[in-house]
């Protein structure tokens, strides 16, 4: 009897345990905008050899342009992609 017992406690808690860590690895923090910055700086500017500007994209909602040409005006000179 006691060995029943035993086996259901242990069973109950690696399920408590295993339900914990996928409750707690959903509601891990994302990185911080600034860290998504750095990361698009890194590997927008390794391929093009310079600064890499992103814009709001004049054809698709919500997308943003990729330019290596600084534009005053917010739009997508030279567009590399959209």
């Amino acid at each position: 009897m006691k060995r029943k017992l035993l086996s259901m406690v242990v069973v109950a808690v690696v399920t408590i345990v295993a339900g914990y860590n996928v409750y707690i690895s959903q509601n891990e923090s994302k990185l911080s905008d600034l860290a998504l910055a750095n990361v698009e700086a890194f590997a927008w500017g390794g391929e093009t050899g310079g600064p890499y500007y992103l814009r709001p994209c004049p054809t698709h909602a919500g997308a943003e342009c990729g330019s290596t040409v600084y534009d005053s005006d917010s739009r997508c000179a030279h567009l590399t992609y959209c």
